[in-house]
C-alpha cells in the first residue's frame, strides 16, 4: 500500500456525540458539532431506536448519515473524531460495521467512497448497526427513505440482521415518537419484556401499541421495507459449480472423508465417544456415495475436528502421566511453533498467483484465512500459556494446536485446490489488482480498528491480551491480528504481497466482527468451533447462515452474467450450510450455525469484492 495513498485516505465516520458511554444507551446532555464540509454526495438521516433497560427509558435519536464518491480516493473509517467527542466504543463498532458492510454491498470500490456519520444525542450499542448500514446504502444509492419507518437489529458481513435487547422499551418508544412500523430481526418476534422477563409476542405488543411489526432477516428486506426500492442483485438464473470446480469440490470431500477415517483408526483406544465418531463418518460415507459433497465434506470436517481435538488431549494426558508437567509444557510450545512457522510458509506458498485470474487472485485471501487466523491463535497460546501450567491448561492447548493444524495440513489444500480449479482467467493489468486489494485491506482494517476498540472496553479495559489463561477466548486473538495488520508496509508491494495482507485483514475483519456477534447477535460466550455452547436467540444462528448462503448463490449468479465466476466461496458457503443442516439434525445447531458462519461470512466478502473489483476494460 503506498504511503501517499494511505495519508489521503478520505472517510472519517466523523460522529459528533457528547458523553455517550460505553457499553450502553444512556440520555445525555448534548449540543450539535458543526457539520463536516462535505463536496456534493448524499445526506440521509436515520431514526435509530435507543434503549437503557436498566433505566427503563428509550428514544429515536436522528443519526445522519453522509456518503460520497469524492476524489482523491481513499476508504477508512477513522474514529479520532469520534473518540475526542467521547462516544462509545458499541457506537464505534456500529458505524464502522454499517459503512463496511454498506459500501461492500453497494457494488462500490472502497477506493472510491467517503462517509460520515453524525449524532448529537444519546446512543451506543450494536443495535444500531442494521439501520446505518441501510442510511450508507441510501446514501451511495441516493433514494430516501420512507417516512414513519424504524429499526433495530445488528449487521453482519453476510448481510444478515441479528437479535437485540430491549425492544419493549424502543417499541413503545418509537410509538411515543409518532413512528407506525418497526423493523425487527427474526429472533426478537417474541420479546422478553424489560420489567417481568415475561416472553410475548413483538406482533401483539405492536397492535396494543397501534405499530406495525415487520421482521426483516436480511439487509436486502430492511432496505427495501425502507425505500421501496431492491439492491439485492436479481438471479436471472441459478447459479451452479462449473464442472471443474465440481470435480475438485469432489476430491476434497473424498480427501476429508478418508482424513476423517484415518484420523479415528489412529486415536487412542480409549478415544471419548468413539462410536459417535465412528457413526458420524458411517453417515459422512453414506453422504458422499450419495452424492452429496457438500454434506459429507461439512459433516466430515466437524467429525475430522472432534476427533483431532480429542485424540490431543488423550495423548497430552499420556505424555503429562509419563514425562510430567514440565515435559509437557515444552512438547506444546515446541508444537505451537512449529505450528507458526508451517502457517507463514503455507501463507507465502499459497499467495502465489501464477496463471490465475481475477477472481481466484480474489479468492485466495479467503482461502489464506485458514493459516492467517492459525498463526495468531498459535501465537497466543505462546505468549497466553503459564510456564506452570496445570493439566486442563496443557490439555485444552493441545486440542487449540491440533484444531490449528488440521486448518494448515488440511482445509488450506482443499481450499487452494478450489480456488485453483476456478474457470477465472479475467486479466487485469497486475498494478490495478494491486491498486484495488491496497484499498480494501485499508477499508476492512480500519473496520477491525473499531471493533476492537469495543472489545477492549467490553472485555474489561487494558489490553484484550490479557484475557491470560483463557486460551480459547477470541479477544486476545483479535489483538494479535490487529498487530499483524499494523506490520504490513505502506509502500506498494507485489501482487503475492498484497494478497498475504489482504487475508490478514479480511482474518481480522471477521474474526473481530465474530468476537462482538457472539454475544449481541446470538448470544454465545464465544463464537469458537470447540466448545459452542447453546445460543440465548434459537434460531438466530440458522437463520444467518440462511441469509449467508443466499447472499453468496446471489451475487454469484450475478456474477456470472458478467462473465465472472465465484465458484470456490459458493462451495465454501455451501459445505458449511450442509454442515449446519446436518449437525442440526443431530441436536447440535450452535456447533453447526459456528462453523457454517466461520465459512460464510468469509465467502460473502469473497464475493463482494469480486462484485467491486475494475472490470478487465476499467483496469
Amino acid at each position: 500500500m503506498t504511503l501517499s495513498r494511505t495519508c489521503r485516505l478520505a472517510v472519517a465516520c466523523t460522529l459528533s456525540a457528547i458523553l455517550a458511554l460505553a457499553g450502553c444507551s444512556t440520555p445525555v446532555e448534548s449540543s450539535p458539532s458543526p457539520s463536516s464540509t462535505h463536496v456534493g454526495g448524499v445526506e440521509v438521516t436515520v431514526p435509530a431506536l435507543w434503549a437503557d433497560p436498566a433505566k427503563g427509558v428509550g428514544g429515536i435519536e436522528p443519526a445522519v448519515v453522509w456518503a460520497g464518491t469524492i476524489g482523491p480516493p481513499g476508504f477508512g473509517v477513522d474514529l479520532q473524531t469520534i473518540e475526542a467527542q467521547g462516544a462509545g466504543a458499541s457506537w464505534q463498532a456500529a458505524s464502522a460495521s454499517a459503512a463496511a458492510v454498506g459500501t461492500m454491498y453497494s457494488g462500490l470500490d472502497p477506493a472510491s467512497v467517503d462517509i460520515d456519520f453524525q449524532i448529537t444525542g444519546p446512543i451506543d450499542g450494536p443495535s444500531a448497526g442494521g439501520i446505518l448500514t441501510v442510511g450508507v446504502l441510501a446514501a451511495l444509492r441516493d433514494t430516501p427513505l420512507k417516512p414513519g419507518v424504524t429499526m433495530t437489529g445488528t449487521i453482519s458481513p453476510d448481510g444478515s440482521v441479528g437479535p437485540v435487547g430491549g425492544v419493549d422499551i424502543k417499541l413503545k418508544a418509537a410509538r411515543d415518537a409518532g413512528y407506525d412500523t418497526v423493523l425487527l430481526p427474526p429472533a426478537n418476534i417474541q420479546v422478553l419484556t424489560s420489567t417481568t422477563g415475561e416472553a410475548v409476542s413483538a406482533e401483539q405488543l405492536g397492535k396494543e401499541l397501534g405499530i406495525t411489526i415487520v421482521s426483516v432477516p436480511t439487509l436486502a428486506q430492511a432496505y427495501e421495507a425502507f425505500t421501496g426500492t431492491s439492491f439485492a442483485p436479481e438471479v436471472p438464473v441459478p447459479y451452479w459449480l462449473p464442472p471443474s470446480v465440481t470435480s475438485a469440490a469432489h476430491a476434497t470431500a473424498q480427501a476429508m472423508v478418508a482424513r476423517l477415517d484415518e484420523a479415528i483408526a489412529q486415536a487412542p483406544a480409549d478415544l471419548p465417544d468413539r462410536a459417535t465418531y465412528e457413526q458420524q463418518a458411517a453417515d459422512v460415507r453414506v453422504a458422499l456415495a450419495a452424492g452429496d459433497d457438500a454434506t459429507a465434506y461439512g459433516m466430515g470436517a466437524d467429525g475430522y475436528l472432534g476427533v483431532v481435538r480429542a485424540s490431543a488431549e488423550a495423548k497430552m494426558l499420556a505424555t503429562i502421566r509419563k514425562e510430567g508437567l514440565r515435559a509437557a509444557n515444552a512438547q506444546i510450545r515446541a508444537d505451537a511453533q512449529t505450528g507458526i512457522d508451517d502457517a507463514t510458509t503455507t501463507i507465502r506458498s499459497g499467495a502465489v498467483t501464477t496463471g490465475l485470474g481475477l477472481e481466484q487472485q480474489l479468492c485466495l485471501p479467503s482461502a489464506l484465512a485458514w493459516p492467517t487466523e492459525a498463526s495468531a491463535r498459535l501465537t497466543v497460546l505462546l505468549t497466553d500459556l503459564p510456564a506452570a501450567a496445570d493439566e486442563s491448561t496443557l490439555t485444552l492447548a493441545a486440542r487449540i494446536i491440533a484444531e490449528q493444524r488440521a486448518s494448515i495440513d488440511a482445509f488450506l489444500p482443499d481450499a487452494l485446490a478450489v480456488v485453483r480449479a476456478m474457470p477465472s482467467k479475467t486479466a487485469l493489468p497486475e498494478e490495478s489488482t494491486i491498486e484495488f486489494l491496497s484499498q480494501y485491506t485499508n477499508f476492512l482494517v480500519r473496520a477491525g480498528d473499531a471493533n476492537l476498540a469495543y472489545l477492549d472496553v467490553t472485555s474489561g479495559g487494558g489490553s484484550p491480551s490479557a484475557a491470560g489463561s483463557d486460551l480459547p477466548s477470541v479477544v486476545p486473538v483479535v489483538a494479535e491480528l490487529s498487530n499483524l495488520t499494523k506490520q504490513i508496509p505502506l509502500d506498494e508491494q507485489p501482487l503475492a504481497q498484497e494478497i498475504e495482507q489482504s487475508s490478514a485483514a479480511m482474518t481480522y475483519f471477521v474474526v473481530s466482527t465474530s468476537s462482538i456477534a457472539a454475544t449481541q447477535a446470538f448470544g454465545l460466550n464465544d463464537f469458537e468451533l470447540d466448545g459452542a455452547d447453546t445460543a440465548d436467540y434459537p434460531g438466530a444462528l440458522t437463520a444467518a447462515v440462511g441469509t449467508g448462503l443466499a447472499t453468496v448463490n446471489g451475487f454469484a449468479s450475478q456474477l456470472g452474467q458478467r462473465g465472472l465466476d465465484a465458484g470456490y466461496p459458493v462451495w465454501s458457503a455451501t459445505w458449511g450450510a450442509a454442515a449446519e443442516r446436518a449437525l442440526t439434525a443431530r441436536e447440535r445447531a450452535t456447533a453447526g450455525g459456528v462453523l457454517a458462519l466461520n465459512e460464510i461470512w468469509y465467502d460473502s466478502i469473497s464475493v463482494l469484492m469480486i462484485n467491486a473489483a475494475p472490470s478487465p476494460q476499467e483496469g
